[in-house]
């Protein structure tokens, strides 16, 4: 907290910070707990380096990619309304996963988005 002075609901705050911390340290040391990083390992979607190709190369490779990751057997089965309506839904799932802060997910169903979009302007 930043503040010129301390008013009497912020020293409330950091006392009740500071009780709940000193009792998750008795209860760690009681309990033999050592508190750990979560460790989680890191996906990659794109392995294409810039440095290695021009940029027509870099996204005629996206393009590829793209269109790999979406559900293409379904898709070219689809109506283009059809098809619209689950980039709709996908536009949906992107901004939960993104309010959720699940990153991972919302670049993927970007992905399948784009793919998708090609997929209705070809249709």
């Amino acid at each position: 907290m930043y503040a010129d002075k301390i008013t009497d609901s912020m020293q409330r705050t950091i006392d009740e910070t500071y009780r709940r911390r000193a009792k998750q340290l008795d209860y760690n040391e009681q309990n033999n707990i050592i508190p750990r990083q979560i460790v989680k390992k890191i996906q990659r979607f794109n392995d294409v380096s810039i440095h290695e190709s021009s940029n027509v190369e870099l996204i005629d490779s996206l393009n590829s990619e793209i269109s790999d990751i979406a559900a293409e057997p379904v898709a070219k089965y689809m109506t283009k309304k059809d098809i619209e309506k689950t980039i709709a839904e996908t536009k949906q799932k992107i901004k939960k996963a993104a309010k959720e802060l699940d990153f991972i997910e919302a670049a993927r169903l970007r992905d399948e988005m784009y793919a998708l979009q090609k997929i209705a302007g070809n249709a």
